[in-house]
């Protein structure tokens, strides 16, 4: 089965940064300063910047993605002091696994690779008023059919809640078993705003894949 809330929160990725602001292409990005509710930023904060080869395959940069994605995720240790901790504090039930979600932008010859930012300049047009559809790679038709019936529920909802997609894409909803974790059984997934890719390994706990 699927996990229904990183797909919630990959359909408002999808919709905020489907067209980044123009100055996402600065090479440099980082806090200007950390005054609590006012700080400054340069360019974008969060995502991981996975380097690729200009006119790279898909194969390539799934796998450049996901050897990034398992490289930065906790290790065994970290994951388990902060599972105690969150457990502790009553945080998370005893037994919740993990989330270990991020949106991730390619990155080619130093210039970020973002295909709606750059159409918006070719033709000068405008932000808002988009829409996104959904397809479905590499699940058994019964997931794909939970998730489109998820999709079809949450994607007018996140609609109301961020308002309409900056740009109008396709956002395939990909099964990726790159990203998957045995040692931890994180809850994974990626929001690739480069390639509009949600790609995540469900857990196979049907439980736990429904949160």
């Amino acid at each position: 089965m699927v996990r229904k809330s990183f797909i919630w929160l990959s359909l408002a990725v999808a919709a905020s940064i489907a067209c980044p602001p123009a100055d996402a292409q600065r090479a440099g990005t980082g806090n200007r300063s950390n005054v609590p509710f006012s700080s400054v930023a340069d360019g974008m904060l969060g995502p991981v910047i996975v380097d690729v080869p200009a006119g790279a395959s898909r194969q390539a940069i799934d796998q450049a993605v996901a050897t990034t994605w398992q490289r930065g995720k906790p290790n065994a240790a970290t994951g388990a002091a902060i599972h105690r901790f969150l457990t502790r504090w009553k945080l998370i039930r005893p037994g919740t696994q993990l989330s270990f979600h991020r949106p991730v932008i390619l990155r080619e010859n130093g210039r970020l690779r973002l295909p709606e930012l750059d159409r918006v300049r070719q033709t000068r047009s405008r932000l808002g008023g988009g829409e996104i559809t959904f397809v479905y790679e590499g699940w058994s038709p019964q997931d794909a059919e939970t998730l489109r019936a998820f999709v079809d529920l949450m994607y007018p909802i996140a609609k109301q809640v961020y308002g309409n997609p900056s740009a109008t894409i396709t956002v395939r909803i990909v099964r990726d078993d790159l990203l998957r974790d045995s040692a931890m059984h994180l809850r994974n997934g990626i929001y690739n705003a480069s390639t509009n890719e949600i790609r995540f390994n469900p857990t196979g706990n049907l439980v736990d894949d429904q949160y």
